[in-house]
């Protein structure tokens, strides 16, 4: 191909124009947007970690400036178009690969399960930080669970990582501190009113035991005075009887 014709750009200029529309869609997200010649062309690869799904990236990345193949096997290329501009693309193909981290990915396994009604699959982590599924549950990842594609119960998981986007993984864990605050508001309350149960116990017992002992006070008084006032009675015959039998009576 003429590289005059077009308003021809270089891979490394289509990485530039790449990159750009990545930022501008995707702020949030940090991308390594990588470019490289071979032989028979030159590629841009695209990387990220969740952020937005594949097929939102591939959306705003169609630079490549092979589309699609005819039946005679020959690339058919199309002009670009970037700010008003078209172009012809020095990149002939782009591809995209999507990592996941370990909230993804365990949201993408426990969504599987809730789906399924399985054991959530475990997630392990490489030393990089990307999450993969384990690979020490081989029957439960191979337990047929759909048709097509998502065969099996791992193929299956990683279809629900696929669909989640970073702010699902936020959500999911606002939710949970959201979760853990009403229990913990729940505990606290209940530790409230086991208190204040408790508080109202003692003061029941304090209560309880000032009664008693303003009861054991009054009749110590009580003891106390008739101690120090004894009652004298007039001599009568009922009670000279009773100090001397011998003179009650005839």
């Amino acid at each position: 191909m003429n590289t005059r014709d077009w308003n021809y750009k270089s891979v490394v200029e289509v990485a530039k124009i790449v990159r750009k529309v990545l930022k501008s869609e995707f702020p949030e997200t940090k991308f390594s947007v990588r470019s490289s010649r071979y032989s028979m062309g030159a590629s841009i690869d695209i990387e990220w970690t969740d952020g937005p799904t594949t097929k939102s990236v591939n959306e705003v990345t169609r630079f490549q400036s092979i589309d699609s193949y005819d039946i005679t096997d020959l690339a058919q290329e199309t002009k670009k178009e970037f700010e008003g501009e078209e172009f012809t693309s020095g990149a002939d193909h782009i591809s995209t690969r999507r990592n996941y981290s370990r909230g993804l990915l365990e949201l993408a396994a426990s969504q599987g399960s809730k789906l399924y009604g399985l054991p959530a699959l475990e997630i392990a982590t490489w030393d990089d930080g990307r999450a993969y599924i384990a690979n020490d549950q081989t029957e439960l990842a191979n337990t047929r669970v759909n048709e097509g594609p998502t065969y099996y119960y791992s193929s299956a998981v990683n279809w629900e990582a696929a669909q989640l986007t970073s702010d699902d993984v936020k959500v999911a864990s606002l939710d949970e501190k959201r979760s853990d605050a009403e229990w913990d508001g729940h505990f606290a309350q209940e530790d409230a009113d086991n208190e204040e149960d408790r508080n109202d116990a003692e003061w029941d017992a304090h209560w309880a035991q000032a009664d008693l002992d303003g009861e054991e006070a009054n009749v110590n008084e009580i003891l106390e005075y008739e101690k120090a006032n004894p009652v004298e009675f007039e001599p009568n015959e009922i009670t000279a009887a009773i100090q001397d039998p011998n003179k009650g009576g005839k």
